[in-house]
């Protein structure tokens, strides 16, 4: 079936960067070599201050607007990018993305001239880690009740109306990390029947940003939960926590493909002795690396009483209060239990009245850090 190029949508393409040299040219490349012509191109950079607007000015002329300001974070440049649009749609491709082919918004827009209806259309991605070649494909349709139950269509791979982006009141910068699963959910709640799904892949989405990046991921589960009982209090779904997997996995997959361990982390911070608190297998993974790094483990802690006085790996376990006489030993505490004890014990240390310079780590924390 043949379509008049004039009667398909004008699709406006948003995207926010702050200090993306990079990645941004490739993601730019992939925009204005597209086969379809009727795209509005606009990016809002938040006051780079790399190379990323040299890049930006490269390709000035085949940009349709340039905004280059301090912003209040991502959601505050994608408003920004909403409220200068002119398009019918409007897709957001950040700086860490880049469209699958030359002629996927050719084949987007024929779609979308078939459903003048839809509301909304979303497609797939291609998640892509370039550190380890970890690659996998996101392409299925969504439910309402994934929605509800805190599952996300692909953001890169979305062609939302911009008057409904404008009915819903644009993105809500309350939230830091999860503000375009709110919006997301608003439009389900009202637009249901007018979600389509396109069954091909759309863009590829480089991990390592906002949302994806490891140490972010506990915010993303706290704003998603909010967002849950905001809108669907009643169905009682809760978000899952990072089990202890998750974390291991990446603090290996940091030491083999980044050169990155939670000793050299510590070296940097001129760290040498060193108390762990607690005495399960996690403590001697964690001793291990520590001393491969010339840090000493002076003594274990433990509340369990039949531990205390023992000796593992040549390191005595003492129990807690005796910190009180000897803080000044160690420069800092690592909580190196598996369980999620932290905040019972950081009450307990408070207890002793101890320097509020003794530095006082998670073994979780420290992999977030790498």
């Amino acid at each position: 079936m043949w379509i008049n190029m004039s009667e398909k949508s004008k699709i406006s393409i948003i995207t926010a960067c702050y200090n993306a040299e990079k990645t941004i040219e490739q993601t730019i490349q992939s925009v204005i070599n597209q086969s379809y012509n009727n795209i509005e191109y606009i990016i809002v950079d938040g006051a780079s201050t790399d190379g990323t607007m040299d890049i930006v000015r490269k390709y000035e002329k085949q940009i349709d607007i340039i905004i280059s300001e301090p912003d209040k974070g991502i959601y505050d440049a994608f408003n920004k990018g909403a409220k200068n649009a002119t398009g019918e749609y409007v897709q957001y491709l950040n700086a860490d993305d880049y469209l699958m082919s030359s002629d996927v918004l050719d084949e987007v827009s024929s779609f979308l001239y078939k459903n003048r209806n839809a509301v909304l259309v979303y497609g797939g991605i291609l998640i892509e880690n370039e550190d380890t070649g970890y690659k996998l494909l996101r392409n299925k349709k969504f439910t309402f009740k994934d929605i509800q139950e805190g599952r996300m269509i692909p953001h890169p791979a979305t062609f939302l109306r911009r008057d409904i982006l404008l009915e819903m009141g644009l993105f809500d910068t309350q939230y830091c990390i999860a503000s375009d699963y709110d919006l997301i959910c608003k439009v389900y709640m009202k637009y249901n029947d007018s979600i389509l799904y396109y069954p091909k892949l759309i863009a590829t989405f480089r991990t390592g940003g906002m949302s994806s990046d490891f140490k972010n991921k506990e915010k993303v589960s706290a704003e998603t939960q909010a967002i849950i009982n905001k809108y669907f209090g009643d169905n009682k779904y809760e978000i899952p926590k990072i089990d202890n997997e998750a974390f291991l996995k990446k603090w290996i997959e940091k030491e083999l493909f980044e050169d990155k361990s939670i000793g050299d982390l510590l070296v940097k911070r001129k760290i040498n002795n060193v108390a762990l608190w607690g005495t399960g297998e996690l403590s001697v993974i964690l001793f291990k690396e520590l001393k491969s790094k010339g840090i000493d483990i002076l003594y274990y802690i433990d509340n369990d009483k039949e531990k205390q006085n023992l000796v593992m790996n040549s390191v005595p376990i003492m129990y807690p209060e005796y910190l009180k006489e000897h803080y000044k030993d160690i420069d800092c505490i690592i909580m190196s239990f598996e369980g999620r004890h932290e905040e019972s014990v950081l009450r307990q240390i408070d207890s002793y009245y101890l320097p509020s310079e003794l530095l006082i780590y998670s073994w979780r924390d420290l992999i977030k850090e790498l």
